[in-house]
């Protein structure tokens, strides 16, 4: 799959080819005349759409006046069954494109009124928001082979202000910032639930201002950590050791971090929502620990049926590789034994054999030899994993010894080819020489 840029609808940038499920880099820049150039950067999984919504200092009512109009027309040619010219960047970019300036929009509205209860001047300077589809990318050994619809995902990962207190105090500017940003937050979730949810099918989404309030609501403790408390709460949170680790590289540099003591549960989600913030300023980070920044949405994939079309193409979960590849044989043998890490290396060995010189009988004996052997053992493997010769303890017990046996097959027949590959090499280049000192 190939990335594009798009501006207006119109491809203006494009980048290297990568599989589906691959990961690309995606880097905006911006330049402050004042604070010189902040860069920030995003992993995207190839096969995603993302859009992103910029605010510019405030989202006009023409704006979205604009992007209502789109939609008009493109419900108006569906209804006709006018798909001529109909591509997904009206039917997906623009539901994102037009979420993520809704993000900004509502944002802004409460900043106002934020501001004006404070009394403190707020100035958004030029800000971003990405609001995506997401996948759900199985790998096997670093490779994807496997990708389902995971939802959506909002990131406002750059919202910049200026914000000055009118009659100069600081602890009004600070409250404004700790105000802000958590409705930052919250309506990181709220949007996309409002957007996408239908009465048959509501999204469901999470972000940290919701999972601190579900830990506060099931009773589970909320803590401000501090360099003054870090050593005694640090190794009471029972959380993931990655998110422990970046709330004490954040307080060590300064940093109040607020958690929730254990990970919450809510539609599937599993994890915990955390935030980073400045004492002095009151700006702030706002994580959840599913290794998203933002929100995650559930939104059911038959909401488009252009995302329903898609996964029904690559759902190879019926398929025997995909079952076996998802199998829980498959998981326990393939970590403890490392079979296909053979196999893969012997079919390496093949290409080896095949691309030095030209192959002779012997090499090509040995080469068919090993292809062959591959081939067979990957067959009775994905039989076997697929209870087609008995029962649970049958397939895990049976797989496990063949694997074993066939390891030590395929190095011995990988240690006989070679050797007699580099035997017949041997003695042909002696021969050569021969010749050569004799003429």
């Amino acid at each position: 799959m190939k990335p594009e840029l798009r501006i207006d609808g119109q491809v203006v940038a494009t980048g290297a080819a990568v599989g589906l499920g691959g990961t690309n880099l995606f880097s905006m820049t911006f330049s402050d005349p004042a604070y010189g150039a902040s860069q920030v950067t995003n992993y995207v999984d190839a096969g995603v759409y993302q859009a992103i919504g910029l605010n510019l200092g405030e989202i006009s009512p023409e704006q979205l006046a604009g992007l209502k109009d789109q939609f008009e027309a493109t419900k108006t040619r569906l209804q006709n069954q006018d798909y001529v010219g109909l591509s997904k960047n009206e039917l997906i970019g623009d539901p994102l494109f037009a979420t993520a300036l809704a993000y900004h929009a509502q944002l802004t509205a409460f900043n106002h009124i934020y501001a004006r209860s404070l009394n403190v001047n707020a100035l958004t300077l030029p800000s971003e928001t990405l609001f995506a589809t997401k996948m759900k990318v199985m790998t096997l050994w670093g490779i994807p082979r496997y990708v389902s619809f995971a939802g959506l995902n909002m990131d406002a990962d750059y919202l910049m202000q200026v914000v000055k207190a009118k009659d100069g105090n600081g602890d009004t500017v600070k409250q404004y910032m700790l105000t802000s940003g958590m409705t930052s937050s919250a309506l990181e979730h709220a949007v996309p639930e409002q957007l996408f949810s239908t009465p048959e099918m509501p999204a469901q989404g999470i972000s940290t201002a919701k999972a601190l309030k579900i830990a506060n609501d099931s009773g589970i403790p909320i803590y401000n950590i501090t360099q003054a408390n870090l050593a005694v709460v640090l190794p009471q949170l029972q959380i993931g050791q990655q998110v422990k680790d970046e709330i004490a590289n954040a307080v060590n540099a300064a940093k109040t971090v607020t958690v929730s003591k254990s990970n919450i549960s809510y539609n599937g989600w599993t994890g915990c929502g955390y935030s980073i913030t400045d004492p002095e300023t009151g700006a702030g980070a706002y994580m959840i620990s599913s290794g998203s920044s933002g929100s995650d949405t559930k939104v059911d994939k038959n909401y488009w049926s252009e995302f329903d079309t898609l996964f029904t193409l690559l759902d190879i979960k019926n398929s025997i590789i995909g079952q076996f590849i998802t199998s829980k044989a498959f998981e326990v043998i393939g970590k403890s034994i490392g079979i296909f890490g053979t196999l893969i290396q012997a079919l390496i060995d093949v290409k080896t054999i095949i691309d030095k010189d030209s192959p002779d009988k012997i090499k090509k004996m040995s080469s068919y030899l090993l292809i062959g052997s591959c081939s067979a053992i990957s067959m009775i493997a994905t039989f076997l994993a697929l209870g087609v010769a008995g029962g649970p303890l049958f397939v895990v017990t049976a797989t496990a010894l063949t694997m074993i046996a066939i390891t030590f097959i395929m190095n011995f027949i990988k240690q006989l080819a070679l050797e007699a590959i580099w035997s017949a090499r041997l003695k042909r280049k002696n021969r050569k020489e021969k010749e050569v000192i004799l003429a």
